[in-house]
């Protein structure tokens, strides 16, 4: 598992929507998942989530485990203070923002279908000009 796949996953929106809950067990709906950074700090910004009935403005953290919040320095950098939610697809460790209040996880180990993974290491892993040209007679007109 990768961070730039998860990545993939949640700017194409292609987790499981209506069973998204955080590791609280609270409803999660994303209204908006946000632009995706290339610069430093958090992985998306200006995304808008609702959690339960209430609705947030911030920025997405992606890791594979959540334990990397703390490997990453993330919990002494301000810059991650406004993080809304930590999509992980792995929650191996609670983990706290700098102000010490905890960091809302989301667990998507089992949110989408595991053939995307297969499909989409081999279009990275092309090595054909157009990587998905083997694929071309397969799609609809």
């Amino acid at each position: 598992m990768t961070e730039k796949f998860l990545h993939y996953l949640w700017k194409m929106k292609l987790l499981r929507m209506e069973q998204l809950q955080t590791t609280a067990g609270e409803r999660i709906q994303i209204i908006k998942a946000g632009e995706h950074n290339s610069n430093a700090g958090p992985d998306f910004l200006n995304s808008r989530i609702r959690i339960g009935q209430t609705e947030w403005a911030g920025t997405t953290e992606i890791h594979v485990k959540a334990s990397e919040w703390n490997h990453h320095r993330h919990q002494h950098d301000s810059a991650y203070n406004n993080v809304i939610l930590h999509v992980v697809y792995e929650n191996d460790l609670e983990v706290f923002h700098a102000d010490n209040t905890p960091v809302i996880n989301l667990e998507i180990k089992n949110m989408f279908d595991p053939s995307l993974y297969g499909s989409y290491q081999s279009l990275m892993g092309s090595t054909t000009w157009i990587p998905c040209e083997k694929h071309v007679s397969r799609a609809s007109g």
